[in-house]
């Protein structure tokens, strides 16, 4: 797992990472919050294979897998995640966005799409996922 909270940590890890669609996505995302890093909190969670759903809600303090109003959990035919939206990137990888705060502050989760990603994680973003434009 990989977590950046500050461009410049989001910056000096692009030149680490193997995949090149997710180097050109965390290139996007900074260049659209260039003007707003100082302002709101943003967090970035890169979710690499073989972490565990468990790892993830210690790290966050929230589960991504339970709805912050009604405290559905996925799995339940009425859960609907929290996500603004969880989109599907070239099959590769899926990026769920949670706004946390009134100011647009919030948490982009990157979960690659591997057989050893947590099962409920992936089941979860292949049930919600747009399809990239």
């Amino acid at each position: 797992m990989i977590t950046l909270r500050t461009a410049a940590a989001v910056k000096s890890t692009l030149d680490l990472l193997a995949d090149n669609e997710l180097r050109q996505l965390l290139n996007e995302r900074l260049a659209q919050l260039a003007d707003a890093w100082e302002e709101i909190e943003i967090h970035f969670l890169i979710v690499q294979a073989g972490d565990t759903i468990g790892q993830i809600e210690e790290l966050l303090g929230w589960s991504p897998l339970v709805n912050f109003v009604d405290r559905t959990r996925f799995g339940r035919p009425d859960f609907s995640p929290s996500t603004e939206y969880i989109e599907a990137h070239s099959g590769l990888f899926w990026e769920l966005t949670f706004i946390l705060s009134e100011d647009g502050g919030g948490t982009s989760i990157i979960v690659c799409d591997d057989p050893e990603t947590d099962a409920d994680l992936s089941a979860m973003c292949r049930e919600f996922a747009e399809s990239q434009p």
